[in-house]
């Protein structure tokens, strides 16, 4: 099969360079670059035209991001982008020169850090303790035999998802906004599942990274009762370019 490129993404420099890592595939390829004009593709040879997305593959990926972000500001491109060759990949630079260079202008110097939080299970047993009205009404249907309460366990439900959207917010309000206001931009992805609260990426100057770090663990002492904390980064900015480097098949 013809070797075709797989791509990782766009950083500033305007000189072709071999990297130490090894890219996608089972061939090990090395990792080196494609430059056009001031930037360049970071890339790796590939004998397949469709990239399996297995852990071992989204994890060379990543790796391969994180050991560039190490010397540059990267636009990462998303997994499995694959080109025939170097002129394509000069082609797609040409046509989005403008807008990668305003990129540019936007993630230099900073990282992407990533925060998803979910409920401790303790949270929902004890979440009747904090409320009387969860109180009373579990009280009746207790007491008049759950079989002839259908109309309260409905109401029931109702209040219990209510109170937990109420706690939601809440936490919204604690952590979220509060480490917004050291990030340069910040977002609240979709969640996942009805046992997280929510998933936030943050744009972080690199300067401010340690101070964002010491945040994290200070609200976490505050709100540990009720959450768990699942803290990661850095990473390149994925949540904060909206550039599709495009591929082919």
């Amino acid at each position: 099969m013809v070797s075709r490129l797989y791509l990782y993404g766009v950083i500033p420099c305007s000189d072709p360079v071999n990297l130490e890592e090894y890219g996608i595939g089972d061939d090990q390829a090395k990792v080196y670059t494609v430059p056009y004009q001031d930037l360049a593709m970071v890339v790796s040879n590939i004998d397949m035209g469709t990239v399996d997305p297995s852990r071992k593959n989204a994890l060379c990926h990543e790796q391969v991001l994180s050991a560039v972000m190490q010397q540059y500001a990267v636009i990462p491109c998303a997994f499995g982008t694959v080109v025939k060759d170097a002129g394509k990949i000069t082609t797609l630079l040409e046509r989005q020169y403008e807008d990668l260079k305003k990129t540019f202008l936007k993630i230099s110097h900073k990282v992407e850090l990533g925060l998803k939080v979910f409920w401790k299970k303790e949270f929902f047993q004890h979440l009747p303790d904090a409320y009387p009205d969860l109180q009373k009404l579990s009280r009746e249907i207790a007491q008049a035999g759950a079989a002839n309460c259908y109309d309260k366990k409905i109401q029931l439900g109702e209040l219990v998802e209510k109170r937990v959207e109420e706690k939601r917010q809440y936490y919204l309000d604690v952590i979220f906004q509060d480490l917004s206001q050291l990030a340069v931009e910040a977002k609240s992805n979709k969640t996942l599942g009805i046992n997280m609260v929510f998933n936030a990426a943050f744009l972080v100057d690199k300067d401010k990274e340690t101070d964002f770090d010491r945040r994290v663990e200070k609200l976490y002492e505050q709100v540990q009762q009720d959450v768990m904390f699942n803290y990661s980064g850095p990473w390149p900015p994925h949540n904060f370019v909206d550039l599709l480097i495009g591929g082919e098949d």
